[in-house]
């Protein structure tokens, strides 16, 4: 891309996991320049001083200072649910293009996240032409949006394997999952203290997860039908990484494995098809989606890293198709695991 082709990004919400995520793509995106910082715990510090790789004097802006005329061409927004809904109006009048990786913009009609998040959502204009930010699904709608909702981690993981084989889904589908604990955010909590989920594994949230609403409400777009999903996440002793092991009766595995191999065939981060492990996605981009034949149907088992193709890196894609750039800037690096 020619220097002059370079396009100005901002990060809200820069102190939390997914927000230095998106700092480290950015740094070696040749598309992208960091023009805009902010954090409310980390206001008035220089980059550089929290993150000294960066060496940037940058001051990092708090939770007021966000002014309509900072210059920028696209927004990733990494905040707590009610947060982005606040802004998001006088960036899209700014002329600056959103991607929300927050749950403000996700679900529709305002109405479903209300009753899953308990607040009212006060931004009902751009939550009605906002576009939900799975690219290997919505990459033509993406491509012309103001405002991109970029998806939870596990209905990512769920979504990019089930929609392209919803079809042919008759029966239950169940979704046994487990998530690192980055996923719970940066803010220390029991639940993710090391002494209570070193050597442990913890189920959470049976079937009351938040990210339902999202997996449901998408497979019933792809099939016009209500499926019946059981969802049942754990947190497990590692950083960075989800599993999801998805059960699905009734199904001819050989079939579901030529409908997702035909299906991603020209998606750069999706591989279906093959083996997998979390070393094979840390730090990456890519999804693996295994297939396995069992007596009475088919069993997937799905990798990816939770704060890259389930946050950062799935949010620098869609801004990437955005601002009409090569999908892949900036996300080709392989894996940080070791071995397979």
């Amino acid at each position: 891309m020619h220097i002059s082709d370079v396009r100005r990004a901002g990060v809200f919400g820069i102190g939390g996991y997914t927000g230095n995520e998106l700092l480290r793509i950015i740094a070696g995106h040749p598309g992208l320049e960091l023009s805009y910082a902010q954090s409310a715990s980390l206001a008035g510090k220089e980059l550089r001083s929290v993150y000294p790789w960066m060496q940037s004097e940058m001051i990092i802006a708090g939770r007021e200072e966000f002014r309509e005329t900072d210059g920028m061409d696209i927004a990733f927004l990494c905040m707590p649910a009610g947060a982005s809904m606040k802004i998001v109006p006088g960036l899209v009048d700014s002329g600056v293009r959103v991607v929300d990786l927050g749950p403000d913009y996700r679900l529709h009609p305002a109405s479903v996240f209300e009753q899953t998040y308990g607040m009212q959502h006060i931004d009902a204009a751009n939550l009605e032409n906002s576009v939900y930010g799975l690219p290997e699904i919505n990459r033509g709608m993406i491509s012309e949006a103001g405002v991109v909702a970029n998806p939870g981690c596990y209905p990512t993981a769920a979504l990019l394997s089930l929609v392209p084989i919803a079809k042919s889904i008759s029966g239950q589908v169940i979704i046994d999952a487990k998530s690192g604990t980055s996923g719970a955010g940066k803010e220390p909590s029991q639940f993710t203290h090391h002494s209570e989920i070193a050597g442990n594994i913890v189920p959470y949230n049976i079937n009351r997860h938040r990210h339902i609403p999202e997996m449901t409400g998408m497979l019933e777009e792809a099939t016009g039908r209500k499926i019946d999903l059981t969802f049942v996440p754990h947190l497990v002793p590692v950083v960075r990484g989800i599993e999801e092991t998805i059960y699905l009766p009734g199904t001819d595995a050989e079939e579901v494995r030529e409908k997702l191999v035909s299906f991603y065939s020209g998606s750069p981060f999706v591989r279906a098809g093959v083996e997998g492990s979390l070393n094979m996605v840390s730090g990456t981009n890519y999804c693996l989606i295994d297939v396995r034949g069992t007596a009475d149907g088919t069993i997937l088992l799905v990798f990816m890293d939770n704060l890259m193709k389930g946050a950062g890196g799935q949010a620098v894609q869609n801004a990437n198709i955005m601002l009409n750039m090569p999908e892949t800037y900036g996300l080709l690096a392989g894996p940080t695991g070791v071995g397979r």
